[in-house]
């Protein structure tokens, strides 16, 4: 049976997000199968969490995670650890 992840791979998308206070730097690591569709989950991840339209977004670097021990988001890594395996702590 094949598994629904492959070809998904982790990035790690890097830019600028406009709050009150003006422009705020921001990492977010994402699933995707592209650089493409990781920035366009990061679009809706940030419209979604934070409320941002995508012109108060500023993506300036998407990149594969090479060391996966950087990766702090519960269900990112999750999903390192296989689909339905336990997260690290």
């Amino acid at each position: 049976m094949p598994s629904d992840n492959v070809g998904f791979r982790v990035y790690r998308v890097v830019g600028l997000k406009r709050d009150l206070f003006g422009w705020v730097e921001f990492k977010k690591y994402v699933v995707a199968r592209s650089e493409k569709d990781a920035r366009e989950r990061t679009y809706s991840l940030m419209g979604s969490n934070h409320r941002l339209k995508r012109n108060l977004i500023r993506i300036r670097e998407v990149g594969l995670v090479e060391d996966e021990s950087e990766v702090r988001d519960p269900a990112v890594r999750a999903y390192l650890g296989g689909v339905g395996g336990e997260a690290d702590a």
